[in-house]
């Protein structure tokens, strides 16, 4: 992987347009660089580069060297840790089937990311994928899914949806601005760093994080390689419950507070934005039967993925294990920001994933695939207690 980078960065840098300029917030450090800059004989960019370097690493003072030593271990366990915290492939892709938007920016937000073996192909169904009453259980599973998602006697089903919607938006702003603080730490580790064995080169930490999140909004595009869906849209019979109800407390105020007209009048104003900011709630929830695809193309996209995630792992630790220059409370602030971004994004992730997370407008069962068929006749049949359409594939 390196190798084929390097080969990348010697077409773009013949002229050796990317020369490499030393920078360092530490007065001595930034001394002894200028020194050295002004005793190290015009060369080639990368025999300049590394012999600016030698002389910085042989000048500095010892506690210097060991700073920057501890950084380099500091940040060679960042991929390891973020991968721990962050989704995993599979959950992002199963998270894209709800909300593509909101899938990318988990995946913008996360430097790492693991996903199963080698395309390991099992679906958790194992002997009970031809058992008699598996439609009788998936049914009685869905309609679980349905009351858990709906009204539960302080809003209804409507208004839980536009709860959803608003946390979700919320959720996506929070993404989009760890995003933006997870592309500067690593513009700061290819400002201020410098990879030992490939000077004067910085930008290897942007490449590793471009190429994780194209090969991660890639594994999205093409998750219905991976899986065949197919969707039954439901509708919901039910009471609608009036959005005064969620806001009893205002009433009992009234009686302690003497403004209790400007108080209702606020209560009003910020229902009207509430209507304004969420879409508009439906009725209809769709039924999504996931199943695995098990064709040579499916398999070998799937390996292929694999393959990539791990060599790209691999590549990231190598690349942030060989920074110097950068000390340890520096790379503690850049491992910090990496592992809150990935966490909060699992977060995230756990909650539009979770069965009992109301609001949500798409339901999605994996189920095996010779038992798509029989679940989706016996749902349209009315045996989940909701009116249908036709599945769609």
């Amino acid at each position: 992987m390196h190798k084929i980078l390097y080969s990348l960065i010697l077409l773009i840098d013949a002229q050796g347009t990317l020369a490499r300029t030393f920078k360092s917030r530490d007065a001595t450090v930034r001394d002894i660089i200028h020194e050295c800059v002004a005793n190290t004989p015009t060369n080639t960019t990368r025999a300049q580069c590394t012999s600016i370097l030698a002389c910085i690493l042989r000048d500095v003072p010892a506690d210097y060297t060991a700073r920057w030593s501890a950084g380099a271990s500091i940040l060679a366990f960042i991929p390891t840790i973020v991968g721990l915290t962050s989704n995993s492939v599979e959950e992002v892709g199963l998270i894209a089937e709800d909300s593509p938007v909101l899938a990318i920016l988990l995946s913008l937000s996360s430097v790492t990311a693991f996903s199963a073996r080698f395309a390991a192909t099992s679906s958790g169904h194992g002997v009970f994928e031809h058992h008699p009453n598996y439609v009788d259980a998936a049914c009685a599973q869905i309609k679980k899914l349905l009351e858990d998602s709906g009204n539960d006697g302080r809003w209804s089903a409507r208004q839980w949806q536009r709860y959803h919607s608003v946390v979700v938006s919320l959720a996506e702003l929070m993404l989009i601005t760890l995003s933006a603080l997870v592309w500067y730490c690593i513009w700061a580790l290819g400002n201020w760093g410098v990879v030992v064995f490939s000077c004067p080169w910085g930008m290897h930490a942007a490449v590793w994080v471009g190429l994780r999140q194209v090969v991660a909004i890639t594994d999205i595009l093409l998750r219905r390689y991976y899986h065949e869906i197919t969707t039954i849209t439901l509708k919901r019979t039910e009471k609608i419950i009036p959005y005064e109800k969620s806001f009893q407390s205002l009433r009992h105020l009234k009686q302690l507070i003497p403004f209790h007209e400007q108080l209702s009048n606020l209560k009003q104003h910020f229902l009207f934005l509430y209507g304004l900011i969420s879409p508009t709630p439906s009725d209809d929830v769709m039924i999504m039967l996931r199943s695995p695809r098990k064709d040579i193309i499916s398999w070998g996209l799937k390996t292929w993925s694999a393959v990539l995630n791990t060599a790209l792992y691999t590549t990231g630790t190598v690349f942030l294990a060989s920074i110097v220059m950068v000390p340890a409370s520096d790379a503690i602030r850049v491992m910090v920001v990496l592992t809150l971004s990935a966490g909060f994004g699992r977060i995230v992730g756990a909650w539009t994933l979770s069965p009992s997370t109301r609001g949500k407008k798409n339901l999605i069962v994996d189920v095996p695939a010779a038992q798509v068929q029989s679940l989706a006749e016996r749902l349209n049949q009315g045996d989940a207690g909701l009116s249908s359409a036709s599945p769609r594939v």
